[in-house]
């Protein structure tokens, strides 16, 4: 896949551990300025790219973070789709 977008870099993660250990990971191990975690039990919001475009032309002056608007899978059938480990 980054041989297509040499901008992406992604990185395998098989330690058990949790979900925001494997971010920690990912941060620690970054080279860009902007950072995207996108996870696979959510589906971003139609409109997501006005939100991002805003977030890249501004993110000095926001200086944190930036939420968007998300749709739950886990809330389509009520119960977590992956096991807590």
């Amino acid at each position: 896949m980054s041989h297509k977008h040499s901008w992406l870099k992604y990185m395998r993660y098989d330690e058990r551990l949790s979900h925001w250990q494997a971010k920690d990971a990912g941060v620690w191990n970054s080279t860009g300025e902007i950072l995207w975690f996108l996870d696979s039990h959510v589906i971003p919001s139609h409109n997501i790219a006005f939100g991002l475009r805003y977030y890249v032309n501004n993110y000095e002056e926001l200086n944190g973070t930036l939420h968007f608007p998300w749709t739950y899978h886990i809330l389509e059938s009520q119960r977590l789709i992956y096991k807590m480990v």
